[in-house]
């Protein structure tokens, strides 16, 4: 029997790695959705309608500009007869990692051939961030 001994070699990283490093621009649709709930042990007859804030990230961009000409553009239709408001966010590489020093930009819906208008935050979505993790 021939045993091989297994060396571990350090990790490497070639060039085109590098550039998986680095922030995105996330361009995530917001809205509300009623969803239906049972209490535990409830049958259907007991079914109950709750008011949740919904999100669905479409897409991601490397700059910022980029991204929010996507919106202004209202690239792919964004609204879809759904969507109250966009937001753009800056996430760089891991777990929860939203930039801090990049603020959200939010857009609210108005409709015409400049449906998106820049907006602050709405006071609805307070203390709710990455919007587009929870899609």
């Amino acid at each position: 029997m021939i045993q091989k001994s297994i060396q571990k070699q350090p990790l490497t990283y070639s060039n085109s790695d590098v550039i998986l490093n680095h922030m995105i621009f996330t361009i995530t649709r917001v809205g509300w959705a009623d969803r239906w709930f049972l209490n535990d042990g409830d049958d259907y007859a007991h079914l109950f309608k709750r008011r949740m804030v919904d999100s669905n990230c479409v897409g991601y961009y490397n700059t910022s500009s980029e991204a929010v000409n996507a919106v202004n553009k209202d690239f792919g239709g964004l609204h879809e007869c759904l969507w109250e408001y966009v937001v753009i966010e800056g996430k760089n590489p891991g777990v929860y990692s939203f930039q801090e020093k990049f603020s959200p930009i939010w857009f609210k819906y108005v409709g015409g051939s400049a449906p998106w208008q820049w907006c602050v935050k709405p006071e609805e979505f307070e203390g709710l961030i990455g919007f587009s993790m929870s899609s």
